[in-house]
């Protein structure tokens, strides 16, 4: 029993360290993280890079969702207000997801540049 309880503080200290810490901002722009990048070190980018990964992940599960309630409509409804807003909802996601995605490439890209410049090349 005591065992199990140390497994299980432990696994709510790794969730807490891994996952509460970072917050995505959907709205950041590639230029706005590759001018935070020079003030992070590669643990922090990296740490930066799972966040995102972790709402494409959470953004792609809604997604998927949207897109299978829209498959199921009906062909006589396809056109209905209802299936509008599902359609609206499914492009706003994609966004959501296209410019997080936009934010990772730009982390990565902080990770090779400060790569670079640890070697010198």
């Amino acid at each position: 029993m005591k065992k199990l309880a140390g497994v299980l503080a432990c696994a709510v200290a790794l969730f807490c360290l891994c996952g509460c810490g970072e917050s995505v901002d959907e709205n950041k722009t590639p230029e706005q993280v590759k001018s935070e990048v020079v003030t992070l070190n590669k643990e922090q980018i990296q740490a930066k890079i799972a966040a995102c990964n972790a709402f494409i992940e959470k953004k792609t599960k809604e997604l998927n969702e949207v897109l299978a309630k829209i498959k199921a409509t009906p062909l006589d409804k396809l056109l209905s207000e209802d299936t509008k807003k599902l359609n609206a909802q499914a492009s706003e996601i994609r966004k959501s997801i296209e410019k997080v995605s936009a934010q990772v490439k730009a982390y990565a890209d902080g990770i090779a540049d400060k790569a670079k410049e640890k070697t010198g090349k």
